[in-house]
C-alpha cells in the first residue's frame, strides 16, 4: 500500500511539472531595437500651447508572456542628454541642472512590478521611474501591436507596443519646470519595436 501510494504521488507530481512547464516557456525574452522605440512627450507650456519631444536614444529588454500578459516584465534605460525638442539652445538648457541634470543623472530608468490585463491585446503596467536620484511610480496602458517576422529575415521575430502614461512633475522634483510655467502634468508616449532573443 505504501509503494501504491508513492507511486501516485510521483505521477500526481509529474504531472503538475507538465502542466506548468508550457506556462513557464510561454514567457520569452526581447530586446528594444533601438533604431524602431521613440520615447515622446507633450507638457503644457504657461497655458500657451502644448510643447513636443523626444528622446532619441533609448533601450530596453522584456519578457513577453503572449498567453498571459500578467508574466510579462519591462527595463527601460533612457539616455537624459539625448533630449530633443527640436530647438538646440532649449535642449541644452533641459540637460543643465535647472531640468534633467543629465551630467549628474545620465539615465532614467523605469522597471516594471506588475501588469494588469485589460482586454485581449492590452493591459496596464505598473512600475516605478527613477529620475534625478528619486522615485516614482508610474502606470502605462499597453496595446500589443502584434508579432511577425521582418520581411527581410524571417529568422528575427519582432513583437510591436504601444504605450501611454502621465508623470507628475513636483514628483519627479522638477519644481524649476513649474516656475517656468511647464506642465505640472506631462504626457508620455512609448512606440516599441522588440526583438526576440
Amino acid at each position: 500500500m505504501r509503494l501504491k501510494t508513492t507511486s501516485l504521488a510521483a505521477a500526481a507530481a509529474a504531472t503538475l511539472l507538465a502542466l506548468s512547464a508550457p506556462a513557464t516557456l510561454a514567457s520569452e525574452s526581447y530586446t528594444f531595437d533601438p533604431t524602431h522605440t521613440w520615447v515622446s512627450f507633450t507638457v503644457n507650456h504657461a497655458g500657451w500651447a502644448d510643447a513636443h519631444g523626444s528622446f532619441r536614444n533609448v533601450s530596453g529588454e522584456m519578457t513577453f508572456d503572449q498567453e498571459d500578459f500578467a508574466n510579462s516584465s519591462v527595463s527601460v534605460v533612457i539616455d537624459a542628454a539625448s533630449i530633443d525638442t527640436l530647438f538646440e539652445r532649449r535642449n541644452e538648457h533641459l540637460r543643465s541642472p535647472d531640468f534633467l541634470n543629465a551630467e549628474e543623472f545620465p539615465d532614467i530608468t523605469f522597471e516594471s512590478t506588475s501588469v494588469e490585463v485589460t482586454g485581449e491585446n492590452s493591459g496596464v503596467m505598473s512600475g516605478e521611474v527613477e529620475f534625478l536620484g528619486r522615485t516614482a511610480p508610474m502606470s502605462l496602458e499597453v496595446t500589443w501591436n502584434g508579432e511577425r517576422p521582418t520581411p527581410w529575415d524571417e529568422t528575427q521575430i519582432v513583437s510591436g507596443f504601444t504605450a501611454t502614461g502621465q508623470l507628475d512633475l513636483a514628483e519627479l522634483g522638477l519644481d524649476r519646470a513649474i516656475q517656468f510655467g511647464i506642465g505640472p502634468m506631462v504626457d508620455i508616449r512609448v512606440d516599441i519595436e522588440a526583438v526576440k532573443d
